[in-house]
């Protein structure tokens, strides 16, 4: 319950989207909703709103488009490849463990 009651505070209070905003991962962020879900004036700062209706979508709101330079970019997919990395590492030390026969007895 206190997961659930910590990320719908952070949707609403804006926390998230203000967070991902602010790493800069891409020139343009949209929030895609069903009709009637949400209205313009909830969306946050920077953010568009394209409201889905039927097999097509409606843009309700402008996105601001942020300038992202290629240096950045760079930056961003070597953490991507590090945290690929050291997760992928991790899951195969795991794995060779558990395939090694038990040396305890």
């Amino acid at each position: 319950m206190k997961n659930i009651a910590a990320a719908r505070r952070g949707l609403i209070d804006c926390t998230k989207f203000d967070r991902l905003y602010s790493y800069r991962l891409a020139n343009l962020h949209y929030l895609v909703v069903e009709n009637d879900l949400m209205e313009p004036h909830e969306v946050p700062m920077g953010w568009g709103l394209l409201i889905r209706d039927g097999d097509t979508l409606r843009q309700a709101g402008k996105p601001t488009w942020q300038e992202i330079t290629v240096e950045h970019q760079l930056v961003f997919l070597q953490r991507i490849a590090a945290c690929k990395s050291s997760a992928s590492t991790r899951t195969s030390a795991f794995r060779n463990a558990a395939l090694e026969p038990d040396q305890t007895g």
